[in-house]
């Protein structure tokens, strides 16, 4: 880039530009409308961002409707009868349109309107720090916020690509469950759509190239996932490689090598999942903002190498929930609007993956600490020993606590068909210091899931 021959406009079109209307620019317009800014907000597809149409909610939608008819298939270990265990995928769908519906997210252009906010539609493409063109139309602004998220990150397999495969946004709107799938990577989207076809009948396998579905993540998470994945039917292949995948008479062939032995497996369809990469594609080389093939690079206000340039969301290969995106995009607002400046506090925003059991982190891994010199508690409390969970007939799924060695709350795992209502109280736990002697003391309902926390944290000394 050549900075000398770029010039900061005199005048700018927008206080703030927001390129990429999901969680995190979605909040971020909204916010900074309200708060009288004149908003820009470019958005290449759907307004709403890829998250609303595809992620978050229908993938849960889907999950609901899947956990229903699991617990319909085992409803007789309670005593009841059920004459019907059949389904109609196509309700199913219908079912997810209509969770959208109210959620409101398919008028979400609407809402942006209402709050004066300038919608843009097409491709971004930045022709200086301060300017993006789009078609042949130029937009400037004072203040720019990057939140175009991340997109599935293909695997170079051959054959792959003249196979064909879906996508977590492909395969969420199926009007018909394969017969069998094979899915390709771990992480949310393996473990989230493996539950949601096996319970429609779907023969799922899935392949890892690593020893585990959530590399990051503890042992414990690990066997707990793969435990309940197990349980419904999915069958995964950790440490495998792929080699090939070729076709047959409308059938998928892969062929792949585990534990030194050659395999083919044949199915109906191929779902990528795995890592995803962030969306960075947009002429950055033209504004001095440093960037990797893992995402953006930013400070811990949120700020790029251009100060006046922000990063939220998955693009800055932070945390790629949801709920950091919706963090990190209040952090910036108040940052624009405010003297006193804030920090983001990565290590507080949990990171949550639905599914039965829901999975829950926060923090600090043991696995984190263990590498370090530095000395460390745990606290471990198995979900499955409380009275809600027997009712439920949940078996499997604990809460985990890290602390230091004076007993503060650096980090927890929580694996429980509740998990995401849990992760809360720790994740303030770690914001604020507190020690685990302070919830080991807090009452608890009694045999509640949460109570489980309070186990967990009784278990760490005080120093």
């Amino acid at each position: 880039m050549r900075n000398r021959k770029l010039k900061k406009p005199k005048s700018f079109d927008f206080d703030l530009l927001i390129i990429g209307s999901g969680p995190a620019g979605g909040i971020s317009a909204h916010l900074a409308a309200r708060a009288g800014a004149r908003v820009g907000l470019v958005e290449e597809n759907d307004f709403g961002g890829t998250s609303a149409f595809y992620g978050t909610i229908p993938t849960r939608a889907l999950l609901e409707a899947a956990d229903s008819l699991w617990k319909l298939k085992k409803v007789g270990q309670h005593g009841i009868r059920s004459s019907s265990q059949s389904f109609n995928y196509r309700a199913v769908q219908l079912w997810k349109q209509k969770v959208l519906y109210a959620t409101g997210v398919l008028e979400e252009s609407d809402v942006f309107k209402h709050d004066n906010i300038h919608l843009i539609k097409g491709r971004a493409h930045f022709i200086s720090p301060w300017t993006i063109t789009i078609g042949l139309r130029r937009y400037s602004a004072k203040k720019i916020i990057i939140a175009t998220g991340s997109q599935p990150e293909v695997p170079s397999i051959t054959g792959l690509a003249e196979a064909g495969y879906l996508t977590y946004q492909t395969a969420s709107n199926l009007d018909r469950v394969p017969s069998s799938l094979f899915i390709i990577g771990g992480g949310r989207i393996a473990y989230e759509f493996s539950q949601i076809f096996s319970a429609f009948d779907s023969r799922v396998h899935i392949a890892l190239s690593s020893s585990s579905l959530f590399p990051a993540e503890d042992e414990e998470v690990n066997d707990s996932a793969q435990q309940a994945l197990e349980s419904r039917g999915v069958k995964v292949h950790t440490d495998t490689t792929i080699h090939s995948i070729s076709t047959h008479a409308g059938k998928k062939i892969v062929t792949l090598t585990r534990n030194g032995q050659a395999h083919r497996i044949v199915v109906d369809n191929i779902l990528i999942a795995g890592e995803e990469k962030p969306s960075t594609d947009m002429g950055l080389e033209n504004t001095g903002v440093s960037y990797t093939t893992l995402g953006i690079k930013v400070n811990e206000y949120l700020q790029t190498t251009q100060k006046h340039i922000y990063a939220a969301g998955s693009v800055n290969g932070r945390n790629s929930s949801p709920d950091a995106s919706f963090g990190e995009a209040r952090l910036i607002i108040h940052n624009l609007f405010s003297k006193k400046q804030l920090a983001y506090l990565f290590t507080t925003t949990a990171k949550v993956i639905y599914g039965m059991p829901q999975i829950a982190t926060v923090g600090v891994t043991e696995g984190r600490q263990r590498r370090t010199t530095k000395k460390y508690q745990v606290g471990i409390a198995p979900i499955e020993l409380l009275g809600n969970a027997r009712t439920n007939d949940y078996s499997g799924g604990f809460v985990k606590i890290i602390a230091s060695k004076s007993g503060i709350i650096e980090g927890a795992s929580v694996v429980s068909p509740n998990a995401s209502e849990l992760v809360s109280e720790l994740s303030l736990a770690i914001a604020n210091g507190i020690k685990a002697s302070d919830l080991a003391n807090l009452p608890h309902p009694f045999s509640s899931e949460s109570s489980a926390i309070q186990i967990a944290a009784s278990q760490i000394k005080i120093d």
